[in-house]
């Protein structure tokens, strides 16, 4: 641009010679003025040539200020966004073993209930196991509560039929004792023979025979 504009100043300056040549060479107030009003128009472009410079240079400076503010403006918001992006990733480390930290907290945890609950489920088997044995035990000594309550009530029907049988025997003797005849109670007496009274100890020892049928005997021990 600088040199298009060096050009068009070379041309206007040819232009302004060519003038003032023919200035010099013309003749006539007529042509003087004409020449006059060309210089005029060369300084006029030669003006407005240099203005319009100015106006680019002045133009080129501000978009090489622009240019630089926004590289600058560049920089900075690139470094921003880097130390944005830093903080970011700093953050998610943090976050991160945080994290990692609580989980290594919840697997420990984790594996001490699971070992927790293990040992609970092994106490629970172990006392279930003597559950059942002491059940089994138990209906053990049901079943030989049951035969030894079916023994004894055995024995106590026996007993009680024992007991009737005794007590009839017992009033049959006293019935048998009270009411005896003279005639009885004289042949007992009689020296000679003494046919009752070997009637009476008959009697007696069938008795006595059918008393200790009614006694209980001792339960066997099973």
């Amino acid at each position: 641009m600088s040199a298009r504009i060096d050009n068009k100043l070379c041309i206007a300056f040819l232009l302004l010679c060519l003038s003032l040549g023919a200035a010099h060479a013309a003749e006539g107030e007529g042509k003087a003025g004409r020449e006059r009003e060309q210089l005029r128009r060369v300084q006029a472009a030669l003006q407005a040539e240099q203005s319009k410079r100015q106006g680019l240079e002045a133009e080129k400076a501000a978009l090489l200020s622009d240019k630089e503010q926004q590289v600058q403006q560049a920089k900075a918001q690139a470094q921003s966004a880097t130390r944005a992006l830093q903080q970011q990733r700093d953050k998610a480390l943090a976050e991160a073993a945080a994290l990692r930290r609580e989980l290594d907290e919840a697997q420990a945890k984790q594996k001490e209930a699971s070992q927790a609950q293990e040992q609970t489920a092994l106490q629970l088997n172990q006392q279930l196991a003597q559950a059942r044995r002491d059940n089994a035990e138990l209906r053990q000594g049901n079943q030989s509560l049951t035969a030894l309550l079916a023994r004894n009530s055995q024995a106590l029907t026996q007993a009680q039929a024992s007991n009737r049988e005794l007590h009839a025997l017992a009033l049959q003797a006293l019935d048998r004792w009270v009411n005896k005849t003279v005639a009885e109670a004289t042949l007992q007496q009689e020296p000679v023979l003494g046919l009752a009274r070997v009637q009476m100890l008959d009697t007696a020892e069938n008795m006595r025979a059918r008393i200790d049928a009614q006694r209980l005997q001792p339960a066997t021990a099973q």
